[in-house]
């Protein structure tokens, strides 16, 4: 290839979105941790079937959103949190300062053989400017 083909290709990457995976072993989570964790993720995890379990995949969860985010902007985990629709579907919160750049994320979650693992992808959307009408 040459270098102008080069080039080309590598003004689109940023139309690829961000994606993360993460897989972990739900024994590590036996015991809830007030540091991993916010308040609502482990009042919803408490109650669960398998609380470790669900701890696991929300770590999980956590982690593939902040490796799909890291191609926007840097996130800590305590920044991002994982809640859940009615319907039971995850769902990614972040931060004011992810959000007002455009940045969202998607993820889901699995578990099974004493493992949960998780695949998230974030894009950035272009916000619309002050005197350009929303489409």
């Amino acid at each position: 290839m040459d270098v102008d083909t080069v080039t080309g290709l590598l003004r689109h990457l940023k139309d690829i979105p961000g994606v993360g995976v993460d897989v972990e072993g739900v024994d590590r989570f036996a015991e809830p941790d007030k540091r991993l964790f916010t308040a609502e993720e482990l009042a919803y995890c408490a109650v669960q079937a398998d609380p470790a379990e669900s701890r696991a995949g929300r770590w999980c969860a956590k982690e593939a959103v902040s490796k799909a985010c890291a191609k926007y902007l840097q996130l800590t985990l305590r920044e991002i949190e994982i809640r859940n629709e009615a319907s039971g579907r995850p769902i990614v919160l972040l931060p004011g300062r992810a959000t007002e750049v455009g940045l969202m994320a998607e993820v889901s979650i699995a578990h099974a053989g004493g493992a949960a693992v998780a695949v998230a992808v974030a894009v950035m959307h272009e916000r619309p400017t002050a005197g350009r009408l929303a489409e």
